[in-house]
């Protein structure tokens, strides 16, 4: 798949990524019926110098494109700790 959205990630420098993913999870969403994404809820994060706010996305393509993000994070962060 990263080859055939190589052109639109590079037109975009690399904000194409989110949405490939978010792509790719509703596919595996619909092929396997053990997979599904209801929601996403993320209760929030904060510090004494920065505050995260609680998001909630219900059933949609909201809460497709937040788990991607976190995806894309996720794998930035095993990278960086790879190298």
């Amino acid at each position: 798949m990263n080859i055939l959205i190589l052109p639109l990630t590079l037109a975009t420098l690399g904000l194409f990524k989110f949405l490939a993913h978010a792509i790719t999870i509703y596919v595996v969403d619909l092929a396997l019926p053990q997979f599904e994404v209801v929601g996403f809820d993320f209760a929030g994060y904060s510090t004494q110098y920065f505050e995260i706010p609680a998001i909630n996305f219900g059933p949609g393509i909201m809460s497709y494109i937040a788990f991607s993000v976190v995806l894309s994070l996720v794998v930035t962060a095993i990278h960086w700790v790879a190298k």
